[in-house]
């Protein structure tokens, strides 16, 4: 028997994410105060930060997609741990904020095959079976390692300063990253003599990666729109998130709770975890059910947040529920891509799918901020975010019909 290196793949990528990728994700936040205060600038200034990566992202994804195909994924992945290695180290020398911005426009280059890019390609390249299953796993280590390493970066910065912090985070991703992307990761399986997890060559055909559409022909399919504006439109809702302890402080409730917002915000972080490896089992047999159990649990916490501002326990209930939905792109659209297009190209497809994911993600600040700052209440922005999550549903149920219209025509 064959030892399952397969589940080693999933380690590597749960790793990466657990440390790297927390580090930049979730982490960002607690240097915003000291660093603001020790260079003379604001904080809201520097909380352009994740805007800035995020830009970058968007112009790094298509190449990068196409990367995967022509370079061996160990070359990428270490690259990426690199820039995100040297990043930090030159964050902790910073004088000024465009310093601070423009080393944040250059991370995002090396976040994008980690968050967007690897988990999905090399986990559909190693899984013929419960691929989204175990693209929900990879995710949900992020959302394990924000909440380990936000309070224990808190508490390095308020010990050692947040320029040694920094280097803290570069040698520990150095640590964790270098030896999963140079000793562990593995292109493909036929790396290792192996087939995919769960392949059955009798049912899928001679050569499991040839199973799908080329790029080009899945760009140009009916279905590839729709695809798109979900991808876009249910990337929505991670704004609300970030609006949870700013509400919830907003609220009478809170007068007694002090800690009420930081809470609930690890309430719906906790259920994020958790949905994220429940709908990636779940996705794989029915996403359109999936996605529209993953809403309407969103649509309930976000109806008792507006009509239920007195009592903490619904507070932490509408925060669990609406936790059922944020981040879930993530792994949403890579399940439903590898459904509609097959991995031939999967890799070129998902870095396309990806990039609306980012745009959305973008766009969710500064459409929901424009919405609380202009009406001056967070109950349209609630109504803006509930809005998205219906049409979401709608789009995706036209992009399947449209793809299994497509398909059998292609038979």
């Amino acid at each position: 028997m064959k030892f399952p290196y397969e589940y080693l793949i999933v380690a590597a990528l749960c790793l990466i994410n657990f440390g790297p990728v927390s580090f930049c994700l979730s982490c960002a936040g607690i240097f915003y105060t000291p660093v603001a205060a020790d260079i003379g600038t604001s904080p809201a200034t520097l909380s352009y930060f994740l805007a800035a990566f995020s830009v970058s992202m968007v112009i790094a994804l298509t190449p990068l997609g196409k990367l995967f195909n022509r370079l061996d994924c160990r070359v990428i992945m270490t690259a990426s741990i690199g820039i995100i290695i040297a990043c930090f180290v030159g964050l902790s020398f910073v004088q000024a904020a465009w310093q601070f911005l423009a080393l944040a426009f250059v991370l995002g280059f090396g976040l994008t095959s980690c968050v967007y890019l690897a988990p999905p390609i090399l986990v559909n390249r190693w899984f013929s079976k419960r691929s989204g299953f175990f693209i929900g796993i990879v995710m949900a280590f992020t959302g394990v390692g924000g909440m380990l390493w936000a309070t224990v970066g808190g508490a390095l910065i308020a010990n050692i300063g947040w320029r040694a912090t920094y280097l803290v985070f570069a040698a520990l991703t150095a640590a964790i990253g270098l030896p999963c992307t140079l000793l562990v990761l593995k292109d493909r399986p036929s790396v290792v003599g192996r087939e995919p997890y769960g392949y059955e060559p009798g049912v899928e055909g001679a050569d499991y990666e040839q199973e799908g559409v080329e790029a080009s022909v899945a760009r140009k399919s009916p279905s590839f729109p729709a695809l798109l504006a979900f991808a876009l439109v249910i990337s929505l809702n991670v704004y609300v998130y970030g609006m949870i302890p700013s509400y919830v402080a907003s609220l009478p409730v809170s007068a007694d709770f002090p800690l009420l917002g930081a809470i609930a915000s690890s309430c719906a972080m906790a259920a994020s975890i958790v949905a994220k490896m429940l709908w990636g089992g779940m996705g794989e047999r029915n996403i359109l059910a999936t996605v529209a159990a993953a809403c309407g649990c969103a649509l309930a916490g976000l109806v008792v947040f507006s009509i239920a501002p007195g009592a903490w326990p619904l507070v932490c209930f509408a925060a669990i529920a609406y936790g059922m939905i944020y981040g879930e792109q993530t792994v949403f659209c890579p399940i439903v891509t590898r459904q509609f297009y097959g991995v031939r190209s999967y890799g070129e497809v998902y870095s396309t799918v990806s990039t609306l994911v980012c745009v959305g993600v973008i766009a969710s600040s500064f459409v929901g901020g424009t919405i609380v700052n202009v009406t001056g209440s967070y109950l349209a922005m609630f109504a803006f975010i509930g809005a998205a999550l219906v049409v979401s549903c709608v789009l995706l149920a036209v992009a399947k019909k449209l793809n299994d219209s497509w398909l059998s025509k292609r038979s």
